[in-house]
Formats: C-alpha cells, sequence, structure tokens
C-alpha cells in the first residue's frame, strides 16, 4: 500500500461543495492513477489557519471565496494567469516550492473560446477577475460591473449601459439580483454561482437567454485542476 496523498479546498463557508466528488470523478475516469488520495473540506474563517493546516498536511488545495486573492501571498511561483489575475483557486506542492494557479481563468477561456464581441462581467472578486482577464487574453472587449463603485466600474445602477453592446454576460455576484435579469435578454450568460443560481429555465426563456449554468464552469476548472495536481504531484511520486 503506497502513501496516501491529502488534497483540499480552504474557503468560508464551503459546507456541500462540489470539488470532492468532482475530484473522485476525475481520478476514476483517469484509472484512478495509480495512488491514493483523500479530499477534505478546510473550513475556517481564519485564513492563517487554513494556510497553516495546508502547509502541514495537504499536498495541495483548491482555495475558493474569501482567500482568492490572499491566497496569492503563500506561492513560491505564480503562474500567468495568476499574474494576470491577481487571484489564485489552486495552491500545489512541487519540487521547486508552492505553486499558485488559477483554474477560473483557464475554464472561462474553455467557455469563451470560439466566441466573439463583447463580454460584460458582474462583480470584481476572484471568478471576475478570472473572467475578465481570459476575456481579455481571447481578444474580447470586456466590461465591469459591481456593486461597489470605482474607477472604470460601471456601478449596478448603470447595468443597463454596460451591457448594451455585449453579446455576453458573466455573472459572478454570490447574490441574486432578480431586477436585472431583463438587462440580459437575447445574451448569452454563464453564471460562476452554481449551489443556488440565479438563471433558473424560466427566467432563461421569459429572457431569451443563452444559459451556461456554474456547474459547467466548476466541473472545467475541476478538471484543469486535477490534471495539474496530477502533473506536479501525482506522477513526480511514481
Amino acid at each position: 500500500m503506497g502513501p496516501v496523498y491529502k488534497i483540499g479546498l480552504i474557503g468560508y463557508p464551503i459546507k456541500g461543495s462540489a470539488s470532492p466528488a468532482l475530484f473522485r470523478k476525475y481520478s476514476l475516469e483517469r484509472g484512478g492513477d495509480a495512488l491514493s488520495f483523500v479530499y477534505e473540506l478546510i473550513e475556517t474563517e481564519d485564513f492563517d489557519e487554513a494556510v497553516r493546516t495546508f502547509l502541514a498536511d495537504y499536498c495541495a488545495v483548491n482555495v475558493t471565496a474569501p482567500f482568492k486573492k490572499r491566497a496569492c501571498a503563500v506561492a513560491d511561483t505564480l503562474s500567468d494567469e495568476v499574474l494576470a489575475t491577481g487571484a489564485t483557486n489552486l495552491l500545489v506542492k512541487s519540487a521547486s516550492g508552492i505553486k499558485a494557479y488559477n483554474t477560473d481563468y483557464l475554464a472561462l477561456r474553455d467557455i469563451l473560446a470560439g466566441r466573439s464581441g463583447k463580454v460584460a462581467v458582474i462583480g470584481t472578486g476572484g471568478a471576475g477577475l478570472a473572467a475578465a482577464s481570459a476575456a481579455t487574453s481571447l481578444g474580447m472587449e470586456t466590461v465591469l460591473v459591481n456593486r461597489t463603485p470605482a474607477e472604470g466600474v460601471y456601478p449596478l445602477s448603470q447595468i443597463d449601459t454596460a451591457v448594451k453592446d455585449c453579446t455576453c454576460v458573466v455573472y459572478t455576484l454570490p447574490v441574486h439580483l432578480p431586477c436585472l435579469s431583463e438587462s440580459f435578454r437575447g445574451k448569452t450568460v454563464i453564471e460562476a454561482n452554481y449551489k443556488t443560481p440565479f438563471f433558473t429555465r424560466q427566467i432563461c426563456r421569459q429572457c431569451d437567454i443563452d444559459y451556461v449554468s456554474g456547474m459547467v464552469w466548476l466541473e472545467k476548472q475541476g478538471y484543469h485542476a486535477y490534471s495539474i495536481i496530477l502533473n506536479e504531484v501525482l506522477r513526480p511520486a511514481l
């Protein structure tokens, strides 16, 4: 019996996360990769405590809200997409130290590939920054909308103006704003929230929305995360 590798998720709140099940799914699909692992939730509001737990016991951790920006400081090496976004959702221990990646960014590139036009990103947290950077990297013009006013960012009160000429909207806010659904009529909407999504079938049908669910985004970023962990940790150990 070989060693058991510990992988986790840090963030708060994360109860009910689909990440452990996704990681097991990808492992089974690829034949288990000849190594054993456990995937655990490290749920705490204390970022420093979460980092200590990772450093002591885990070979890699996914990172979710509210830690995606702060977690960059933990890494010795930042991938290109982390440098572009200023946020990470994956920390991996490697032979050359801790590496930070952003698989939200990689997943959004997959989803947006082949699309054209202008993209509106609603929300400027970690997922929003990843979405904006991914769209820009594909040559798509991007506008930002957020609840908190900032330079170069539209306030929600001006959302109709912000999204008017956009073909695609990436919705990353963790709250439901039902009054906004009409603003997205006839557009493609990519939602980050997979636990309690706002864009129901009824809303999408009523507003002629081409919808990409949060589960699609989650599954794509999870597959990228699994592949990175496999290449950085599991395969070198064989």
